[in-house]
């Protein structure tokens, strides 16, 4: 067997030591043993074995399968006709599953199908479906004997089927001439990879190259071996990044995976940004009318998506550091302390904020669906409802981690867009109810109306929340210097908030063209749904509103509780220095969802506060993006990028104290119903 050689030019540090020599290493599989020569294994040493074992090394052992991989692949290509890649069988081998089912469909089935049938005039019935059957598994049989023996044991790929015959029945298939003459080629020794384009800035020339490097490559051959190179050169640019990633993230339940995608970002969106508040916005137009409701949900929708875009382009800093929660941005922009104080409270605000609210809301309409669907009522009481919604939450909670939930918040993401569908189409086909008034209440003070009018701008930007979850999705989703995390997920982003735009807007605008300022002040359209159509629609269509509404709503629940697992999770490991056992994670997610449970029957009037909420949570949407991005992309001083994020920034914070104090008299003025532990 002919010995591989491979050139590791040593570091500067190394050079002053070892002034004129260079190392010469065996290749990566002869590390771990050699090729049955009898040779003992290379000793391991005890600082690389604690090394492997912590979380730094995960994504290093990923890379060195993938090189393992490279080089098991390498001794197949002696195996390989050069021809295969010019001839239209065999240019691509980028196909898949999906693609081979496609092609076996096409070839399988057609025309002769239709015969079939003349077949059985001469068997009958018996024979006819006897030799039907046998002839199906024989085929089948034969086909699968075919699947196996597409790839012999030597790693040769018979891609026709002539060509497995001949290698069958002894015939022998001659290898071109051009890879003979590489086969018979002696040790080449080559430089790393990252030295074959230029040095690391030391100021050395470039590695000349060899003319019959160049020729080889250019060949059919060498396409799987510049993949090959091209994925190590990655792996190369990634080593350099790995003291910025922090050790924990393998831990905590947000990056434990970042095996996300487009498509796992989109529906993570999708149940993040749409859901119940969106049956609120017709509310706020009975404030704000016609013109001036329409204007202010156009420029909230613009304004929050210019955010959205900035959240997506800090998640990775310059440095390589990948800020994957938004406190962390946060304190990497405003300092640890102003961060902590500036985004912690709002952030924790709104996610158990948004939790109780979603059990509130989650329980009162399975309590409906029950008694519609059983037809008498109910025998539990509201707080054994809010009981039922709280464990099933909690069981379905114990996913490991935020990627893991991609197909909850794809049932969310789609319950979501069924009820609200729903609702809008049984509303608007129903016509608009008698007596109905678009004119602003009458008989109130100036200055009642500019209340009124913030806290209305608090609902509508409580409509568009999902913000404080932006920076955990994208950090589910692999990165590097080729395709960094921001393409793929603003692309997710951009679909999402298509089919957002497709159910607020419509839903807003036709609630209000409906039901108009006779729209009820809790629950909006649903509640609107069961007060004035619930006699003249049939059950079913009431009863799967409801039942979609509790599905998203349990679905809800899981994103939005995300960050508070991982913030308990972190405080755990940061202390323990290691990653938190399965007992107690399932501890700290029935802690927090019975913490919910208890504030949601303590407080059940809390979803009369959604002005409130709003108000608090605004500078997390429309604010703080802006200034985070002022500090840390520091933009040229009166520039156009500069004016911009500090108007939007600071009318953002203005318009959050603002929202807080319309939404704070709104409750003074107008009154709610306070009743605590006794939720309705």
């Amino acid at each position: 067997m002919m010995e591989e050689v491979v050139e590791v030019k040593v570091s500067t540090k190394l050079r002053e030591t070892q002034s004129s020599e260079t190392i010469t290493t065996p290749p990566l599989e002869e590390v771990s043993s050699r090729d049955g020569d009898g040779v003992p294994k290379t000793p391991k040493s005890p600082f690389a074995s604690r090394l492997m074992n912590t979380p730094l090394a995960s994504p290093m052992k990923k890379a060195i399968e993938n090189m393992q991989g490279y080089f098991g692949e390498v001794r197949r290509f002696t195996k390989l006709d050069p021809q295969d890649d010019w001839l239209p069988i065999t240019q691509s081998r980028n196909g898949n599953a999906y693609y081979a089912a496609f092609h076996v469909l096409s070839s399988g089935i057609g025309f002769q199908a239709l015969l079939l049938p003349f077949a059985f005039t001469t068997l009958g019935w018996t024979w006819g479906i006897t030799c039907l059957c046998v002839a199906f598994t024989w085929q089948l049989y034969t086909l699968w004997l075919l699947v196996q023996l597409h790839e012999s044991e030597s790693g040769v790929r018979h891609s026709r089927y002539l060509r497995l015959a001949m290698a069958a029945f002894v015939v022998e298939v001659k290898v071109s001439t051009k890879l003979r003459e590489t086969q018979s080629s002696e040790t080449i020794t080559t430089p790393p990879l990252e030295e074959v384009s230029s040095r690391d800035g030391d100021g050395v020339p470039k590695t000349p190259k060899s003319p019959f490097a160049s020729r080889l490559m250019n060949t059919p051959l060498a396409s799987p071996m510049k993949k090959a190179i091209e994925n190590m050169q990655g792996y190369f640019g990634e080593v350099r990044r790995f003291t910025k990633l922090d050790p924990q993230d393998d831990w905590l339940p947000i990056t434990q995976s970042r095996n996300g995608n487009a498509y796992y970002a989109a529906f993570h969106v999708l149940s993040s940004g749409i859901g119940f508040q969106a049956l609120l916005l017709p509310f706020a137009f009975t404030t704000l009318g016609w013109t001036w409701g329409i204007t202010c949900l156009c420029v909230a929708f613009t304004w929050q998506l210019y955010t959205l875009w900035l959240l997506v382009q800090l998640h990775e800093s310059e440095s390589g550091v990948r800020h994957s929660r938004y406190l962390r941005l946060a304190m990497a922009a405003f300092g640890v302390k102003m961060g902590k104080v500036l985004a912690l409270f709002p952030i924790m605000y709104l996610s158990g904020g948004t939790c109780v609210t979603l059990i509130m809301i989650g329980a009162s309409t399975m309590k409906i669906f029950f008694e519609m669907v059983v037809g008498e009522p109910c025998p539990l009481s509201p707080v054994e409802w809010y009981l039922v919604f709280t464990c099933t939450a909690i069981l379905l909670a114990q996913l490991p981690n935020l990627n893991s939930i991609a197909g909850v918040s794809l049932i969310g993401a789609v319950t979501a867009v069924g009820y609200c569908g729903l609702i809008f189409i049984l509303s608007v086909v129903k016509g608009r109810l008698a007596h109905v008034t678009y004119e602003p209440p009458r008989g109130q003070s100036d200055t009642t109306m500019v209340f009124r009018a913030w806290n209305a701008l608090g609902i509508i930007a409580f409509a568009f929340r999902g913000h404080n979850l932006v920076l955990e999705i994208q950090g589910t989703m692999p990165s590097d210097a080729k395709q960094p995390s921001r393409l793929a997920m603003w692309r997710g982003v951009m679909f999402a908030y298509l089919v957002i735009a497709l159910c607020l807007f419509p839903l807003s605008i036709g609630g209000y063209w409906v039901y108009g300022n006779l729209i009820p002040t809790n629950r909006g359209m649903l509640g609107a749904l069961h007060k004035y159509h619930e006699h003249d629609t049939p059950k079913f269509i009431i009863a799967l509103t409801s039942l979609l509404v509790v599905i998203n709503s349990l679905t809800s629940f899981q994103i939005y509780a995300m960050p508070v697992f991982d913030n308990l999770e972190f405080k755990y490991t940061s202390k323990k220095n290691k990653p938190c056992p399965r007992w107690l994670r399932i501890a700290f997610r029935g802690l927090f969802g019975c913490l919910a449970f208890f504030i949601a029957v303590t407080l059940p009037f809390l979803p009369s506060l959604a002005g409130l909420i709003g108000g608090v949570a605004l500078p997390i949407t429309l604010a703080y993006p802006c200034l985070m991005w002022l500090q840390i992309k520091k933009p040229q001083k009166r520039s156009t990028n500069w004016y911009l994020n500090w108007t939007l920034g600071v009318i953002g914070m203005i318009l959050s104290l603002l929202v807080v104090i319309g939404a704070i008299w709104g409750i003074v003025e107008q009154g709610i119903e306070i009743h605590f532990f006794r939720p309705q």
